[in-house]
C-alpha cells in the first residue's frame, strides 16, 4: 500500500494532479510514522528563504521574494541541483531587489518548477543556495556553506534534480515508462 513506507509509484507525467495527490497522501505518513519527521514540524527556518507566497483571492500567487529573519519557525523545502552556468544569484547588488520581489519568469526554469512544486505541496518556504547565500562575499559564503548539511537535514522536503545539467534545464518532464531513461552520471562538479 503506497503511503505506508512503499514508494513504488511512477507516473509518466510527474507534474500531473494524480502525482501530486499521491505525494500529498504520502506526506502525512512521514509525520505519523517517522519520529525524525515529527521533529521537523518544530524547526526554525534558515536565515534567508524564498517565500513562495500564498494564493490570493483570485487563486493567483504573488511573486516570490527572499524572506530574511532569524529564529522563525516553519516548514521549508530545499532544492538540490547542478549549478552549470549559473547566472541567477543573490549578490550585494541584488539582495534588496530579491527581498522585494522575484518575478517567477525572471528565474531559471529549475527554480520556477521548484517554486511551483513547493506551492502545490502547500509548503510556504523554499531554500535555494544560489539565492540565499550572498555569493561574492567569501566570509558569508564560508559561514553559510558550513551549515548547509544542517539546512538540508532540517528541511521538510528535498527536491533533488539529478537529470538537469543546469538551472535553466528544468525538470518534471514527461517520461516514457516503456523505455525509461536513467539520469546521466553526475560529473565531479559543484552539486548541491
Amino acid at each position: 500500500m503506497a503511503g505506508a513506507g512503499q514508494t513504488s509509484y511512477l507516473a509518466s507525467d510527474p507534474s500531473s494532479e494524480e502525482t501530486f495527490s499521491q505525494v500529498q497522501r504520502w506526506m502525512p505518513s512521514c509525520v505519523d510514522d517517522h519520529s525524525v519527521c515529527r521533529l521537523l514540524d518544530s524547526t526554525c527556518l534558515p536565515l534567508r528563504v524564498i517565500d513562495v507566497g500564498t494564493r490570493g483571492t483570485g487563486g493567483a500567487y504573488s511573486n516570490p521574494f527572499l524572506s530574511v529573519g532569524a529564529n522563525r519557525p516553519g516548514r521549508y523545502a530545499t532544492l538540490s541541483y547542478r549549478w552549470g552556468n549559473m547566472c541567477f544569484t543573490t549578490t550585494t547588488s541584488t539582495i534588496e531587489q530579491r527581498k522585494t520581489s522575484m518575478p517567477l519568469s525572471s528565474t531559471p526554469q529549475t527554480f520556477q518548477t521548484a517554486i511551483e512544486i513547493t506551492r502545490r505541496l502547500n509548503i510556504r518556504y523554499l531554500w535555494i543556495d544560489a539565492l540565499r547565500i550572498i555569493q561574492e562575499l567569501l566570509q558569508h559564503w564560508q559561514e553559510q556553506s558550513a551549515i548547509m548539511g544542517q539546512i538540508y537535514a532540517n528541511s521538510w522536503l528535498n527536491l533533488s534534480v539529478s537529470a538537469a545539467t543546469s538551472p535553466g534545464s528544468g525538470f518534471l518532464k514527461q517520461r516514457n515508462l516503456r523505455n525509461p531513461q536513467l539520469p546521466p552520471s553526475i560529473p565531479s562538479r559543484r552539486f548541491y
